[in-house]
């Protein structure tokens, strides 16, 4: 039989360790001055025309509505841009963005900026609003994001942890693995 004392131990044990799980790691990186600049509707617009962004792309309807909005403001209204270089390791860079985008559309919401994009061919990471406060803001989080991706893998590395992940294509299935996957 189990006393008190070693239950009330063990919950306690128990309690410290799901604490500890539980806290996450702070990252904190330092800050660092953008270089940001103000366009007016058109000199934005001109810029996103030529950047290479190709109209097959799902993003290109977003470009779009996006040079929309620009126009409904007006000549006169300033658009802040700014940019932060990309992560030169291409895991991260997915990482970063999200699957479908999904931290670059969780980023652009929560910090009410206009637009981000991956500008690949320059390597950068572009981010557009109509708030120079938002535009900084956005481009925090997004660096963040890098850093704690950065450490995150350095993490896995230290230990020893390595993915390697196979690419199959569905050109590289003969018909017989078709038949043998319908059969299990």
């Amino acid at each position: 039989m189990i006393s008190t004392s070693n239950s009330i131990h063990i919950a306690n044990e128990m309690y410290e360790r799901e604490n500890n799980f539980r806290e996450k790691k702070q990252v904190i990186i330092p800050p660092m001055r953008y270089d940001l600049a103000q366009g007016t509707s058109d000199s934005v617009i001109q810029h996103l025309n030529s950047l290479s962004i190709s109209l097959t792309c799902p993003s290109a309807k977003k470009v779009e509505i996006f040079k929309q909005v620009l126009l409904n403001r007006g000549k006169k209204h300033l658009t802040t841009i700014g940019y932060i270089p990309a992560p030169p390791n291409s895991n991260i860079t997915r990482q970063v963005i999200g699957k479908d985008g999904y931290f670059f559309k969780m980023t652009t919401a929560l910090c009410n900026v206009d637009f981000i994009w991956h500008d690949v061919p320059n390597k950068v990471f572009l981010f557009w609003g109509s708030s120079t406060f938002n535009v900084v803001k956005a481009l925090n989080s997004i660096r963040w994001r890098i850093h704690k991706n950065y450490l995150h893998e350095h993490e896995l590395i230290s230990k020893g942890i390595h993915y390697d992940v196979e690419y199959i294509s569905d050109d590289d299935l003969n018909e017989g693995d078709e038949d043998d996957r319908a059969d299990a």
